[in-house]
């Protein structure tokens, strides 16, 4: 899929120029296309991690596990070229935590299960579906939704965007309400009392390079809500970075 994907970049981008802004919208314009057509899933993916799917995780498990991507990503964060295995301590509180939990979880889900079953002793027809679902017989048919405006979405382009306008529209919303409150007549600093004296001739910017661009793409979090999967972004960098460069330089003059 990736390898299908990179070589369709490679034609698409052959012949476009980066001239303006507005030319900017186009290279994005085709960049969706191409991801659509080579990756887009017809039906999303479903996610093991909710009571829906596994009723037995319980809120406390939840917890537990995003502690447990911290310590990951603590340990992670410790390794170096000179120290290929990260520090020995972090390392160590993590896997103790990790062997912890898939114990716990082991647990919360054998005793779930026991509990159903002796629920429905009595039921034989139900007890063969508890065993069935145990050993995967069934299909789950559960999908990811998001209600917009009373309507329930599916489609996880719009799921990522809805999340990302609400979460834009926060500090226009709460600026709105205190607007509403009549505090602007109130004796509030303003921020540039709190800045050092301002210099208009002292700034400089350098030009951005393909390095620095594919480093940043590559310190991106893959799990962030984005209209394109960052995972994509990162597979495709060495490719893209070269035009997004001449974009980042031609929209700096301007």
């Amino acid at each position: 899929m990736i390898t299908v994907m990179r070589s369709l970049i490679n034609n698409a981008l052959s012949t476009h120029t980066p001239t303006s802004s507005g030319n900017f919208k186009q290279f994005v314009d085709i960049f969706r296309t191409l991801l659509d057509g080579a990756c887009k899933l017809e039906r999303p993916k479903i996610t093991k991690r909710s009571k829906t799917v596994n009723p037995w995780i319980t809120d406390g498990i939840i917890t537990a596990v995003e502690k447990k991507h911290e310590l990951k990503k603590k340990w992670a964060k410790s390794i170096r070229k000179n120290l290929p295995e990260g520090d020995p301590a972090l390392r160590k509180i993590f896997t103790d935590y990790r062997s912890a939990l898939k114990t716990i979880v082991k647990t919360a889900k054998s005793s779930f299960n026991s509990e159903k079953i002796l629920e429905h002793k009595h039921d034989r027809k139900k007890t063969w579906q508890i065993i069935n679902e145990l050993r995967g017989k069934t299909k789950a048919n559960t999908k990811p939704s998001f209600v917009i405006d009373n309507e329930k979405i599916t489609n996880r382009r719009l799921i990522s965007n809805g999340f990302n306008k609400y979460f834009n529209s926060i500090a226009s919303k709460l600026n709105d309400s205190l607007i509403s409150q009549q505090i602007s007549n109130l004796n509030i600093p303003s921020f540039l009392d709190f800045l050092a004296p301002s210099n208009p001739n002292s700034i400089y910017l350098e030009e951005c390079t393909s390095e620095e661009l594919i480093r940043i793409i590559s310190e991106l979090d893959n799990n962030k809500a984005s209209d394109i999967p960052i995972r994509i972004v990162k597979k495709v960098s060495h490719i893209i970075c070269p035009m997004l460069l001449k974009y980042f330089n031609l929209l700096m003059l301007d």
